[in-house]
């Protein structure tokens, strides 16, 4: 891969996925606050997503009475996110509400004092594990992140998510696995912090490169992915009233 396609994915990776860098980044919230940081950071800059998150904390009592609020309203109040995308705001609220409403359901209340590290609240680990496991079966990219946090360090190599990204790609020539997902990003994304490049990779994963149907065609980095090339090529008939440009369709592929 050349430098110039190195830059480019990564470059349209930050564009789609936001510009998380640090955990400091995320500031010292709760662990259900942390989340609803991360919903709201996807496709945006830290920075305005805070913003957001600090006037749902003004605007409402708890995180109960947002549980509880109308979708219009929750929706205004993420206008702005995602450069103003539309379909993104109603997803980023449908998550919001679904993130919430679980918790609510399913442990009575919406404190995760049991994610702290630490607890001594009674059956912490049981509730870890339930808890982790929605995430990994409703929001993967966000379990993947929870982990770092519950670690206290970033190792993207180490989630099989990212390394399926990686390795189709084509970073590792066909090989899969942490080790040689490590080479690989050390040698094509020198530089990028370990926790960017986990909330990049595994936000694409879950949205886009899925592990039995990859979405290619509507995959932002096709064009610099190999599996990408061999099943999306440019429509010769339709163009992008946007850009002007030959707008991707997938290649239809034989099914076993």
């Amino acid at each position: 891969m050349s430098p110039r396609e190195k830059t480019s994915l990564l470059g349209v990776l930050e564009q789609h996925y936001g510009d998380i860098e640090s955990r400091e980044g995320l500031g010292d919230y709760a662990p259900l606050a942390r989340l609803l940081l991360l919903i709201l950071a996807r496709g945006s800059k830290i920075k305005h997503a805070t913003q957001v998150l600090q006037r749902l904390e003004a605007e409402y009592v708890d995180w109960n009475e947002l549980r509880v609020t109308p979708t219009y309203e929750l929706r205004k109040h993420l206008s702005g996110l995602d450069h103003g995308s539309p379909e993104a705001v109603v997803q980023k609220a449908d998550q919001i509400r679904e993130l919430l409403n679980m918790v609510f359901n399913r442990f009575n209340k919406l404190a995760l004092d049991f994610l702290r590290e630490g607890s001594t609240e009674p059956d912490a680990a049981r509730k870890r594990e339930k808890f982790t496991q929605w995430l990994k079966d409703h929001q993967p990219a966000l379990e993947v992140m929870l982990d770092s946090y519950s670690s206290g360090k970033s190792d993207p190599a180490g989630h099989s998510m990212v390394q399926r990204v990686v390795q189709r790609i084509g970073w590792t020539h066909g090989k899969t696995g942490a080790i040689v997902t490590r080479s690989a990003l050390q040698s094509h994304a020198e530089g990028l912090p370990p926790l960017a490049l986990q909330w990049r990779l595994a936000q694409l994963a879950s949205e886009r490169c899925h592990a039995r149907t990859p979405d290619c065609e509507n995959c932002p980095v096709h064009g610099e992915c190999a599996l990408g090339k061999k099943t999306v090529k440019p429509s010769k008939s339709k163009t992008s009233k946007a850009t002007g440009k030959p707008v991707a369709v997938a290649r239809k592929t034989a099914r076993k």
